[in-house]
Order: structure tokens, then C-alpha cells, then sequence
């Protein structure tokens, strides 16, 4: 379709068995800052 959009995305390693490091890591991506 014309003007459509698709996202893929696929974690790794210590991101994919470590949930503590896939959120630290999506904060910093995201700009959140940490609490």
C-alpha cells in the first residue's frame, strides 16, 4: 500500500534473557530518565 508503514524489531543476547538490562536500555533510548 502506498504511504504505509512497517516496524520490525528483535532483541539479542542479554537483552532477550535479561529483563533488568532490556529496560535499562529502553529507558536510555526513550530518554526517560531513571527514578
Amino acid at each position: 500500500k502506498q504511504n504505509s508503514r512497517a516496524v520490525t524489531s528483535c532483541m539479542l543476547g542479554s537483552f532477550q534473557t535479561d529483563p533488568k538490562t532490556r529496560a535499562e536500555f529502553m529507558q536510555l533510548i526513550k530518554g526517560v530518565p531513571n527514578v
